[in-house]
């Protein structure tokens, strides 16, 4: 059969037609499978202390752990209940020293770090008088003023302040004296300038000794030193004046008594002189004259430890006056509290 060239023509054609047909189909684009997301590390780092694992879900399902170590610091600084302003030991009042620790932990991956905060109680400090096994309430105090004790250079030296705390139950008459039901203890105190001043301490022993290149002389108690003063003649005693005035001022103490005391001013405990040989006296002040002390370490007669903490205002009497003609000032003590014979 003759195929005729029209015929040849349409066939070449449609040969063509579906080559090119056949040759589209492979270009076709190929679609890429989606790249898997994950979301946060969970759980977050907020009060974890030891080391702990954090999971995240992909989006297409897959699940990935991680460990976290856990570091930690601490710090430790020292307060007051005051400071804080926050009762620590829920007692109902402000008074204790506390202890604040800190500790700072640290996650790894950069995670930063959380803090937690405690309290502990150092000193549970009540405003009461502690003999032995007895405690007082104090409620008031009063600084008694009696002047210089001597004059050094031209310098008055040794400003001699009696620090008076009573329970509720006596009160100061207009000169500064107690009287009624309660229980009282008495500083005599010497401070480094013309009053008290914040600061610590010392106590006579450790004033005596730790200045004995000039004194001459060192005690192994209290006791021992109150005796030496007393045998002291006046000549001796004017020449130990002079040896006080080479000693740099510091704020020391020389002499403490206490009693609980009956209307009548009957003493009717053991209450006297007590030995302050290992004693420790701190006394601060704050911008609005509230007197914050702490005493203790030392011991009574019959070897009670006694100790007190008093917050509060002091009021003051002066005891000076002028004597007629020098016009200098001069004690006017009731009691035999010279620096120097000390009952």
């Amino acid at each position: 059969m003759k195929l005729s060239i029209k015929s040849i023509l349409v066939l070449i054609f449609s040969v063509i037609i579906t080559s090119c047909s056949s040759d589209d189909g492979g270009d076709e684009m190929v679609t890429p499978t989606p790249q898997e997301t994950f979301g946060n590390w969970s759980p977050d780092f907020t009060n974890q202390t030891s080391n702990f694992t954090q999971t995240r879900t992909g989006s297409q399902g897959t699940e990935q752990t991680r460990t976290i170590n856990v570091t930690s610091s601490s710090n430790t600084t020292s307060s007051t209940e005051e400071i804080l302003e926050e009762d620590i030991n829920e007692d109902g009042d402000l008074f204790e020293d506390i202890e604040v620790i800190t500790i700072t932990y640290t996650g790894s991956e950069n995670l930063g770090n959380h803090q937690i905060i405690s309290h502990e109680v150092l000193v549970d400090n009540d405003m009461e008088l502690k003999v032995g096994n007895d405690t007082w309430s104090l409620s008031n105090g009063h600084i008694m003023d009696y002047g210089n004790d001597f004059v050094c250079s031209g310098e008055e030296r040794y400003h001699n302040l009696d620090l008076v705390l009573y329970s509720e139950g006596k009160s100061p008459d207009t000169d500064g004296y107690t009287s009624g039901d309660g229980v009282e203890i008495s500083l005599f105190l010497y401070p480094s300038e013309s009053e008290i001043v914040p600061g610590n301490y010392m106590n006579y022993l450790e004033f005596w000794n730790s200045n004995s290149t000039i004194l001459n002389s060192t005690f192994d108690s209290y006791n021992e030193l109150i005796e030496f003063l007393g045998d002291l003649d006046d000549e001796s005693e004017e020449g130990f004046e002079q040896k006080f005035c080479e000693i740099s001022e510091t704020s020391f103490l020389s002499y403490v008594e206490w009693g609980e005391y009956e209307n009548n001013g009957n003493t009717t405990s053991d209450g006297d002189e007590l030995d302050i040989s290992n004693s420790n006296l701190s006394i601060e002040i704050s911008d609005s004259n509230v007197y914050t002390i702490k005493f203790e370490g030392c011991f009574t007669k019959t070897n009670l430890p006694l100790s007190f903490y008093y917050k509060g205002y002091l009021g003051y009497y002066d005891k000076t006056y002028t004597e007629s003609g020098n016009g200098d000032k001069s004690s006017s003590k009731p009691k035999n509290t010279n620096l120097f014979f000390n009952k």
